[in-house]
């Protein structure tokens, strides 16, 4: 994340940035995606807070209509590319966070684990307003490009996928640490009693890494179909990253580590692999 700060801060000084001029639609889009995932996270918040949370639908409407939203967002720059949305780093970032929604709302009505979004909306905040930092969010094409590979795109595509879900996994692991700390200390906050079962939080946090070294294998096999060959440092930074979360499964599985130390790897593992997200463009 700190690339992006730096990268952001040394384009303000060779860019002119006209703060009240009209936006364009893909950057209101963007801005208005933001501000619903940011309510529903507030929203959400103080209603734990004041204990009326009872598994609150409009919270998931929230994030529904707010996922709506990133889908046109992407839809407008990819027909302005002609070609997959993921061209350079804010839009990479606004796909990670596309991705992580679409896991949440697959992982978060399926397993009642509503509440996973108060702790993955502001993840999801931080991507999209990094993305917006100048430098990072470039403006739309004036035409699209002629030849696209789409096995390329299937590859990076996939890879982001994967860091989706490997960013909810991370979510969950935290949600978990704070749970199993609740338990441990034997304390009864408003929090605690909604917090989703520590049992369904590690089983989702499992499912969530499997899933997700299973869709990052599955990219680096597309790469050797691609017509041009995939540039070796980003097929090196998948290879690392894969491996460190197979060996973590395969350490679960076999030295059987605990549950809290799995969870705070995964959470550590996160961080670093989300270091490479600028290497997944197209």
């Amino acid at each position: 994340m700190l690339y992006y700060l730096i990268f952001a801060a040394r384009s303000v000084n060779s860019q002119t940035y006209h703060l009240f001029m009209p936006l364009t639609i893909d950057q209101l889009l963007l801005l208005v995606s933001t501000l619903l995932f940011a309510g529903n996270f507030g929203l959400v918040l103080w209603m734990v807070k004041t204990n009326r949370y009872r598994d609150s639908r409009v919270g998931l409407l929230v994030v529904s209509f707010g996922f709506v939203v990133q889908m046109a967002l992407l839809w407008v720059r990819g027909e302005a590319h002609g070609r997959c949305p993921i061209t350079n780093s804010g839009e990479v970032l606004v796909f990670l966070a596309w991705a992580m929604i679409i896991w949440y709302l697959l992982f978060g009505s399926s397993y009642r684990l509503s509440l996973l979004g108060m702790c993955t909306m502001p993840l999801v905040v931080l991507l999209q307003v990094l993305a917006m930092l100048p430098g990072v969010y470039q403006t739309l094409p004036s035409e699209p490009v002629k030849q696209v590979s789409a096995v390329v795109e299937l590859h990076a595509a996939t890879a982001i996928m994967a860091y989706g879900a490997f960013g909810l996994a991370a979510v969950a692991a935290g949600m978990f640490l704070l749970q199993n700390r609740h338990l441990k200390l034997h304390q009864t906050s408003p929090t605690f009693f909604v917090l989703p079962p520590i049992t369904k939080l590690f089983t989702t946090l499992m499912r969530l890494l499997i899933i997700g070294v299973l869709l990052l294998a599955v990219s680096l096999g597309v790469s050797y179909l691609a017509p041009t060959p995939v540039p070796g440092d980003k097929l090196a930074i998948g290879y690392a990253v894969l491996i460190l979360y197979v060996l973590l499964l395969g350490c679960r599985k076999v030295l059987g580590i605990s549950q809290s130390a799995m969870a705070w790897i995964v959470m550590g593992l996160f961080v670093l692999a989300a270091g490479s997200i600028g290497f997944m463009t197209v």
